[in-house]
C-alpha cells in the first residue's frame, strides 16, 4: 500500500498512535506483524485487528466509489434535508466523474453552468441555515 493509500484512509479512524504506527509499518513498509507487536510492546493480534479495520475501511471506499480526496461525514439532519443532501452528493459526483473523464457538456449546460454553481452555493446555505436552527447567515456569494 502506497504512504498516500495509508494516510487517507487512517484519516478520521479511531486507531492509536500506537495502531497507526503499526499497521503502517505492516502494510506500507512491509514488516512483519509479530516484529511490529514486539516493537511497540503490543500483541500480535492487536496489530492484525487495526491492519483488518484499516482493509475494511479501505473496501467500503472502494464499493461506494468514494473520490480519494474527498471527506466522509456523518451527520444527524431533519428528515426533510435528508433528500437536498443527498442529491448535492449525486450531483457532485456526477459533475467530478464528467470532469475527469473529460466529458463534453451539451450547450443548455454550458449556459446553466454559472447559475447551477450559484443555486449550488444557495443550496448549501440554506441546508446550513436549517441546520444551525436559523442562525442568520451572510447573503450573497463569495466572490
Amino acid at each position: 500500500m502506497e504512504l498516500s493509500e495509508f494516510e487517507r484512509l487512517a484519516r478520521g479512524t479511531r486507531l492509536s498512535e500506537r495502531g497507526r504506527e503499526a499497521v503502517r509499518r505492516v502494510l506500507v513498509d512491509g514488516e512483519a506483524q509479530a516484529d511490529v507487536a514486539r516493537d511497540l510492546g503490543v500483541h500480535r493480534q492487536a496489530v492484525h485487528q487495526a491492519i483488518q479495520s484499516l482493509l475494511r475501511r479501505r473496501r467500503s471506499f472502494q464499493g461506494r466509489r468514494i473520490p480519494h480526496d474527498w471527506i466522509t461525514l456523518t451527520v444527524s439532519v431533519p428528515p426533510e434535508l435528508a433528500d437536498t443532501i443527498r442529491q448535492m452528493a449525486r450531483e457532485a459526483q456526477a459533475n467530478r466523474e464528467d470532469r475527469k473523464a473529460g466529458r463534453p457538456r451539451k450547450a443548455t449546460e454550458k449556459a446553466q453552468e454559472a447559475p447551477q454553481d450559484a443555486r449550488g452555493i444557495d443550496a448549501a446555505a440554506d441546508v446550513a441555515r436549517r441546520l444551525l436552527g436559523g442562525l442568520s447567515l451572510p447573503q450573497g456569494r463569495p466572490e
